[in-house]
């Protein structure tokens, strides 16, 4: 019989069952990719991990993606929202709820199969210090960061600088008037506007918190902090496929809301405001009527240079709690199809996973759930299991079964408050 490893990330196995160690010609887990758009390119992928195998099933340091006989380089990153991150830079412990990233191209209308197979393939870290910059170097672009201020300094793409000037948050205080309201907010054709009364600048000090880098991706994140007031995370991540990645969000806080009386100007310098892509920047559901100013509001753009055009999508919060851009640079004679890029960006691949199976031993496999709690969830993997054709004996708050699925009772913020042991 076989087992799909893959439920959730809140069961483990008390004693693991036997998992195929696999030959160089034998795939432990398929990935399905179809391309539904236009875009002939390279598109980033982004795969819970627990969809393909359960934590602990399988070494990521010991397999490889091959497709088409071509190795593609991977990388791990958190998957937890960004604003309660641990910000841990190679992860330690991984969860089934982080990310497997790397990138591919498949032809529109097509499917690309790419498999996990076992033994590494080298992917040595292409982060280097150099006169106390943190520089980062792939083929197609090369970003240049500070790390004692965690501002980013140069992204070049293609030997072509895409920024004019260097990108750092800046906290403020505001000031009196705290937002300032124009137009009215009524029926009828109506352009009111929402602006932030900024006060002093509040300087911060950041710190690098955790980095990793290989040949699939490299990531920072960086800690900015205020003397008084919210601190902020600062991720970047560089994607060996031409892609920046910024993420800056609130960290966790408690009591009154430091954001009543606080903002983040967080811009990027373009040498224009480039073509917008209105379709993308006017959804109107998710923030309210098309004409009104948004208080998060999303950006589509596509930026024209020389050697490169780089296609700008993110959303950001008026009062910067939260900025979030990927910035995609391509040859500039590929700028014809930036619409293209644009629609796989947004889309993305539809993706199938046929996940890690393992070996089950004869024996009825018990489930054992010692909280009322998860009676529900334990009800619904024993139908997954016998509509699977595999034996269970019962749902018991006992494990005296040699095989059996134990379930975890998690906190908030995701660590394991109490567990069921095994009482064999």
């Amino acid at each position: 019989m076989l087992l799909i490893i893959a439920i959730a990330g809140a069961i483990h196995f008390s004693a693991p069952a036997e998992v195929p160690a696999g030959s160089p010609d034998k795939a432990l887990a398929v990935i399905s990719l179809y391309n539904p758009t236009q875009w002939e390119g390279t598109l980033p992928v982004e795969i819970p991990t627990g969809r393909i195998a359960s934590p602990g099933q399988m070494d990521w340091s010991k397999v490889h993606l091959q497709a088409d006989g071509e190795n593609i380089p991977f990388a791990l990153r958190e998957g937890r929202a960004h604003w309660k991150a641990t910000l841990e830079a190679p992860l330690k412990e991984l969860r089934a709820e982080d990310l497997l990233v790397f990138s591919c191209a498949v032809p529109p209308g097509t499917w690309r199969r790419v498999e996990v197979r076992p033994g590494s393939a080298e992917s040595p870290s292409v982060l280097t210090r150099e006169h106390k910059r943190a520089v980062v170097s792939y083929p197609s672009v090369n970003v240049v960061f500070d790390p004692a201020t965690g501002a980013l300094l140069e992204f070049n793409a293609l030997g072509e600088a895409v920024l004019k000037a260097p990108f750092l948050p800046v906290l403020h205080r505001l000031g009196a008037q705290g937002y300032v309201f124009s137009g009215a907010f009524a029926s009828g054709y109506q352009t009111p506007t929402i602006e932030m009364d900024l006060g002093d600048a509040l300087p911060s000090t950041a710190r690098l918190l955790s980095s990793s880098s290989n040949a699939a991706m490299t990531e920072l994140h960086f800690v900015l902090e205020p003397p008084a007031g919210p601190a902020m995370a600062l991720t970047y991540r560089v994607h060996a496929s031409g892609i920046l990645e910024i993420a800056l969000d609130e960290r966790p806080w408690t009591g009154t809301s430091p954001w009543l009386d606080h903002a983040v100007q967080a811009q990027l310098a373009w040498d224009n405001t480039g073509e917008a892509l209105p379709y993308l920047e006017s959804r109107m559901p998710f923030y309210g009527f098309k004409e009104y100013t948004a208080a998060t509001k999303e950006v589509a753009r596509i930026h024209r240079g020389t050697a490169a055009a780089t296609l700008e999508l993110g959303d950001e919060a008026l009062n910067g709690r939260r900025f979030y851009r990927r910035l995609v640079a391509v040859p500039a004679g590929s700028a014809a199809r930036m619409k293209e890029l644009a629609e796989g960006m947004d889309e993305g691949f539809v993706i199938e996973v046929n996940p890690l199976c393992a070996t089950l031993p004869q024996e009825p496999v018990r489930i054992v759930s010692a909280d009322a709690s998860n009676v529900a969830v334990a009800k619904m993997v024993e139908d997954v299991l016998k509509g699977a054709n595999i034996d269970v004996a019962e749902i018991t708050s006992t494990s005296p079964s040699p095989f059996t699925i134990e379930f975890d009772v998690a906190g908030e913020d995701g660590r394991t408050m109490r567990a069921v042991t095994d009482s064999r």
